[in-house]
């Protein structure tokens, strides 16, 4: 049984999560707090496997709370608050303290979306307790050195597709940071993020990187030195026409990761063959395993997040227990190992 804290100053959504999460009957609501200084009450009382926090909460706001529990008792943490522009620069930052994963909160919207909201409440749950989640503090980055710019003005590959979820956007910042701004190819991003928070978290990446960010546009025609990322709810694809290769974003199937990983390596593995590199990164679940596996068939080439540097060990380590993996590298390591991809003949498998 899967105990979980309800952390939310409203009635109203305290009581529809637990209905949610006990749609399933491996999880259990074992208690309600409706303000940050009951939930850490509650905490020590109930000793919980999961907690859900609000961020937005009078008195002990939700920041201060996860402060609290990573600092004096870490806990896995999922944040559950509305999507909207000022939550987009918090959550960021949540994850960095320690949080393990978001769910935006919109209960007002159709009840398709209440039912997926429900879905991934209770999937979240499951794999943040099943997956390793480390509570190491995240850092912040300085701009990469001069010397990791490349020399080679060519590559072996033509496109760089990434995978991410749960921890994302630590291991996001920390790659693109140190990537060149004259890199001679695109860079594909998709990781799942709500629609109302990927547009702050480009700007916030085009603060610190050299290279070119941006949210991906339908049609946008793919440019070397730039790198896309698929706004919340949008599965991002890619082939060629005359002009170059073209960006399309796309809203259906509905699936329980919107965007999804398996859709971009899919569809970058279909376009480019054995010309990509796909890199997948910390997150929950199993996400980009299947398009991995046709990309590994076109024989593009691939690297996993080593499980030492991983928030949540979950779609790595789907990748590399298939087999998938040509290299398995440390975060610290993919942005060389990436950059060794490029301009150097095919390397042996590297396992760090």
């Amino acid at each position: 049984m899967i105990k979980v804290l309800i952390i939310d100053d409203s009635a109203f959504m305290r009581h529809m999560l637990k209905r949610m999460m006990e749609t399933d009957e491996e999880i259990r609501a074992i208690g309600t707090a409706r303000n940050g200084s009951e939930g850490l009450e509650k905490v020590e009382k109930f000793k919980p496997n999961l907690i859900t926090l609000d961020i937005t909460m009078p008195g002990l706001d939700g920041l201060t709370v996860l402060h609290e529990i990573m600092t004096n008792n870490p806990l896995p943490v999922l944040i559950i608050s509305s999507a909207n522009k000022e939550n987009a620069t918090i959550i960021p930052k949540a994850i960095q303290m320690g949080a393990a994963d978001y769910l935006a909160k919109n209960l007002e919207n159709a009840p398709l979306d209440i039912q997926n909201i429900q879905k991934s409440l209770v999937e979240k749950i499951k794999n943040i307790t099943q997956d390793k989640i480390s509570f190491n503090h995240r850092q912040t980055f300085t701009t990469a050195k001069e010397e990791g710019i490349i020399k080679k003005p060519k590559s072996r590959i033509d496109i760089i597709a990434i995978g991410a979820s749960t921890g994302g956007p630590y291991a996001l910042e920390y790659i693109c940071t140190h990537l060149p701004k004259n890199l001679p190819i695109a860079v594909l991003i998709t990781i799942h993020m709500p629609p109302a928070f990927t547009g702050p978290f480009v700007e916030r990446l085009n603060n610190t990187c050299q290279i070119e960010i941006r949210e991906a546009k339908q049609r946008n025609i793919i440019k070397p030195g730039t790198v896309y990322i698929a706004p919340g709810r949008k599965h991002m694809k890619v082939h060629k026409e005359s002009k170059g290769a073209i960006i399309t974003l796309h809203d259906h199937p509905i699936t329980i990761y919107m965007p999804s990983v398996n859709f971009l390596f899919s569809s970058v593995s279909e376009t480019y063959g054995k010309k990509c590199l796909a890199v997948i990164l910390t997150g929950m679940g199993n996400d980009g395993l299947e398009g991995m596996r046709e990309l590994k068939a076109a024989n593009g080439e691939s690297i996993a997040e080593h499980k030492e540097s991983c928030v949540v060990y979950g779609m790595p380590k789907r990748v590399i227990e298939a087999g998938l993996a040509d290299q398995i590298l440390p975060l610290t390591k993919i942005p060389q190992g990436i950059l060794n991809v490029m301009n150097n003949p095919k390397p042996q498998p590297t396992y760090l």
